[in-house]
């Protein structure tokens, strides 16, 4: 007997996955002779299926770019091709085309044409720029004119702000990757360093155009989160390099210090105390010469040392170019007196001494308090800034802000928990406790934050001042809603240090006392973080089960539910679309964790499950030889005491036959019950929890590891439950095992086209990722298949329970 290949799992079955970019292999020869009789490969040119290599454009570390034709659109493009499968370059090429997948198109980003990532050489596919990189005006003799320069900044802001608004960071912006089209536009290019927004990981760029902050290695228990500060300092470095011609800091004397640095900690350590102090561009004499002074002004406050100097955002930036084209006051000159009315002047040359001498007094008196208004809502944006690299500094300025910054914060703040931009929802919830707890919670009952997830941002960072924050959290455990009681005990079982002994006893008090299944998982879970392993109670929608050794917890039905993702969901498969009709959903139990090992021992014990086993094996030697890794890895959790490990190598027929047997006893028992496995929508339905994201929580992936054992992190099977869960109270949903539904899986969408008819026709869907999956292939509706026979290390299922009527 054959094993399925399955398209997301490791092993040595595994063909590789394929990508989601129509591969142009089996195009016809006829194809090949309408391309020009003089493009032909280059001789050194890697071979790359549909595409012609001609001139290498240029090499790096990790791979090169190639000029090619593209054989189905006779087109001239760009090819990047990388080394090799593993490594650092590999982890950059899927991250950058990760990155331009979920930029789409933008005038200003350069467009991702196609993809192999599994192709050798790997390569991406993206336009063909002919005019250069910004890097060329990095000399004294080539160094662009203000007015140019000006209008690519513009284009940079207009293309930074939008990777922005889609929660990304470059992390890694110089000239250097910035290319000119043939209309003299901007693209800006190479996201390999780029970050999440949300992530807790350093990414260095490139030295004397990083942020001095950015120049870090992270450290275990000090994460490093990524900010958009990074980008306009790198914004204000690059404007200075084609300015005049010359890198900022990078002279002689400083080349060869960081070259002289013994190891990356050393080197980073000496590059910031190069730019620790005042920042360049403030007291650079050919600056202002070539520039003016007002646009020297915009890359001093760019390349500003401390983050909390320099604009807030691109907009910002775009804001202060488009006002010195038309004549207008920039932000960093504002404070300087006679400036204001010179510009005024300027503008308005006629009239001016006449509405002078008329409106000096009220202006004077309108002026002043416009401008303490302004500067109160300056102070409230850096505030709300701070919050997001430095929470302590953030909190202890709002402390000691005066009642008008405070109010601007809090209404700043409410706009941003209910704005529909993930950045702008990010520093609303970063900062939304201290300032206007009221919106905060308000978000998480249903609101933004609940249906988007960003309440979890404060599980990502040590809370300042904490006891305002643990305040609230005891409030909303014992007097919120059922949402806010959730989301109240999964940021205490996170953040809490053990010690509190009373957060264990509110946690504890919950567990007998609450109602909700999702509330009364979350506080179990939370007990057990604080140190005290509280048991479940059975009654209401909580059933712990004495036959199974498992606990199910009551989940409502629907009258109609659509599984699959809507077509602009990030990261789906195609495989993933939504019916045109919702289905029933029937309400049930469902077991709060995957099959554990304690269950599945009580299984194994049974003399007819030891010779339906023998049974199995008897069919094949392929299949014995599974059965008895299965055995010994079973034998070896037992032995070893690993209980409450979730039980691997699960066939879907010993899931039912797992079933069956747990069924026969139910029958006699009070109150008679039966088990089965839930269908594909069941599983679904009961993953999501109500919510409509790629996640149970929401859209990023950032906090998929608060959920989900993924990523590889796990050396073997996962303790259950030690994530916290879903709304519905089941854990492990995302991640930890493939699950298996008892729903058939559609021929026609099987990737293998090699695969025999009938083990086609054969197949069933496995559910919510495994171990080793990346935190995207664990999203709520992502799809997996499996032959119903074969025992697999990264299979297991999830019991259904119904109570029947005697």
């Amino acid at each position: 007997m054959s094993k399925t290949r399955n398209p997301d799992e490791p092993g040595p079955f595994l063909p590789g996955q394929a990508t989601e970019i129509q591969s142009p292999d089996g195009l016809n020869l006829s194809v090949d002779l309408s391309i020009p009789k003089h493009v032909t490969q280059h001789e050194a040119a890697p071979d790359v299926a549909g595409y012609v290599l001609t001139a290498r454009l240029g090499e790096g570390a990790y791979g090169q770019v190639w000029r090619a034709w593209q054989i189905r659109t006779r087109k001239e493009v760009a090819v990047k091709v990388f080394k090799q499968h593993s490594g650092l370059d590999w982890i950059f090429l899927q991250r950058e085309v990760e990155r331009l997948l979920r930029l789409d198109r933008h005038p200003h980003v350069v467009t991702l044409l196609d993809a192999g990532l599994e192709s050798d050489p790997p390569f991406y596919v993206v336009d063909l720029l002919t005019g250069g990189s910004l890097d060329q005006f990095v000399d004294p003799q080539q160094a662009a004119p203000p007015d140019r320069a000006m209008a690519w900044t513009r284009q940079m802001c207009d293309a930074l702000s939008y990777v922005h608004n889609k929660g990304l960071i470059h992390c890694d912006l110089k000239p250097a990757n910035v290319l000119i089209d043939e209309q003299d536009r901007v693209r800006v290019v190479d996201f390999g360093q780029s970050r999440v927004f949300t992530e807790s990981a350093a990414s260095l760029g490139t030295l004397f155009y990083m942020a001095p902050e950015q120049a870090v290695v992270t450290e275990l228990g000090k994460p490093v989160h990524p900010d958009v500060r990074w980008d306009i300092y790198a914004l204000g470095a690059t404007l200075f390099s084609m300015l005049t011609g010359r890198v900022p800091y990078a002279t002689a004397a400083n080349r060869e210090a960081l070259e002289q640095a013994g190891s990356l900690d050393k080197r980073l350590e000496r590059y910031r105390a190069m730019i620790g102090g005042r920042s360049v561009a403030q007291d650079d004499v050919e600056l202002r010469t070539r520039a003016g002074v007002e646009l020297a002004a915009v890359v001093a406050k760019c390349m500003a040392v401390r983050p909390e100097d320099r604009y807030a955002s691109m907009a910002e930036v775009s804001a202060d170019i488009e006002a010195i084209t038309h004549h207008r006051p920039v932000s960093p000159l504002a404070h300087r007196k006679g400036y204001r009315f010179g510009k005024f002047v300027r503008r308005n040359p006629f009239g001016v001494a006449l509405a002078g001498c008329l409106a000096v007094l009220a202006v004077g008196a309108y002026s002043l308090r416009t401008q303490w208004v302004r500067v109160d809502r300056a102070k409230a944006a850096d505030i709300a800034a701070m919050f997001v690299s430095s929470p302590a500094q953030g909190v202890a300025a709002l402390k000691a802000a005066g009642p008008r910054v405070r109010q601007f914060l809090a209404e700043d703040t409410a706009r941003r928990l209910n704005s529909p931009a993930y950045t702008e929802r990010i520093m609303g919830a970063r900062n939304g406790v201290w300032a206007n707890p009221a919106a905060f919670w308000a978000g998480v009952d249903g609101g933004a934050l609940w249906q988007s997830g960003e309440w979890l941002e404060l599980a990502t960072f040590d809370w300042p001042q904490p006891e305002e924050v643990l305040a609230q959290l005891r409030a909303k455990a014992t007097g919120g809603s059922d949402r806010q009681k959730y989301a109240a005990f999964c940021l205490i079982g996170r953040a809490v240090p053990p010690s509190d002994v009373t957060l264990t006893d509110l946690c504890r008090s919950a567990v007998r006392s609450e109602s909700h299944p999702g509330v009364i998982a979350a506080a179990r879970w939370a007990s057990q973080r604080l140190g005290h392993d509280e048991p479940w109670h059975h009654g209401g929608r909580i059933f712990v089960d004495d036959l199974t050794g498992l606990v199910l917890v009551h989940i409502p039905g629907s009258e109609s539910f659509r599984r699959g993702s809507p077509p602009a969901e990030r990261d789906r498969f195609t495989n993933e679309d939504m019916p045109a009709t919702g289905s029933p959903i029937q309400s049930t139990f469902v077991a709060t964790t995957e099959l554990t090992v304690a269950a599945l021992a009580r299984f194994l014990e049974d003399p007819d499950t030891v010779q339906w086993l023998a049974q199995q094996a008897s069919q094949s030697a392929e299949l014995q030889a599974q059965l008895r890794l299965a055995g010994e890895s079973w034998q070896s959790q037992i032995a070893r005491g690993a209980m409450d490990e979730a039980a691997g190598w699960i066939s879907l027929g010993l899931a039912r036959r797992y079933c069956e047997w747990a069924s026969m006893r139910g029958a006699g028992a009070s109150p008679a019950r039966r088990y089965r496995l839930p269908t594909e929508d069941e599983w679904e339905y009961a993953c999501r929890a109500g919510n409509a994201g790629r996640f149970c929580f929401g859209d990023s992936e950032g906090y998929v590891p608060f959920f989900a054992h993924c990523s590889g992190h796990q050396a073997g099977p996962p303790i259950t439950g030690l994530k916290m869960p879903n709304f519905h109270g089941l854990f492990d949903m995302h991640g930890s095992l493939w699950e298996w539904t008892d729903s058939r899986y559609p021929p026609e969408l099987v990737a293998e086209a090699d695969m025999d008819p009938a083990l086609r026709q054969n197949l069933y869907v496995c559910r919510g990722g495994a171990y080793y999956s990346p935190a995207v292939r664990c999203r709520s509706a992502q799809r997996n298949y499996g032959s119903p026979h074969w025992p697999d290390m990264y299979k297991s299922f999830r019991p259904v329970m119904e109570l029947v009527e005697r």
